[in-house]
């Protein structure tokens, strides 16, 4: 699993996805206008205008890699966190420690509402589209 910053014109954040293809799908269903980098490869996908056709040109249509990740897509959009590639470590280790789901959200709807320095509300979208996801998925 790589660490990705979530490319965006406000604040700091990051996500965790097995690939760059999951990652800026991710991205792009959050804000179109956003993109990603990973930490450790430096490989990135941005475009500011035209992100599905791009996203399309790269890996394929938006719609069949839905079909074919959608498991990996609904983790990645989970793990979006407002904070760096360095201190997601530290987060990571403190969700660890939570077992309540409810206490664990609660731990992150703080984290997101300390960190968060604009008016863009990335990982309450990212987390609201995994809900989605998922709630497509079983029904």
């Amino acid at each position: 699993m790589n660490v990705y910053e979530i490319i965006n014109p406000s604040d700091q954040c990051t996500c965790e996805a097995e690939s760059l293809g999951v990652a800026a799908f991710s991205a792009i269903l959050v804000c179109p206008r956003y993109g990603v980098k990973c930490e450790e490869t430096k490989e990135e996908f941005f475009e500011f205008f035209g992100a599905v056709d791009a996203f399309t040109a790269k890996f394929r249509a938006p719609e069949k890699f839905l079909a074919d990740n959608k498991a990996a897509i609904i983790a990645c959009l989970e793990s979006f966190c407002y904070e760096s590639a360095f201190e997601r470590a530290a987060y990571n280790r403190a969700l660890e420690l939570i077992d309540d789901p409810t206490k664990k959200q609660t731990y992150r709807d703080e984290w997101e509402d300390k960190r968060r320095t604009s008016m863009s509300k990335i990982c309450k979208a990212a987390w609201a589209y995994a809900k989605g996801l998922k709630k497509k998925k079983a029904g």
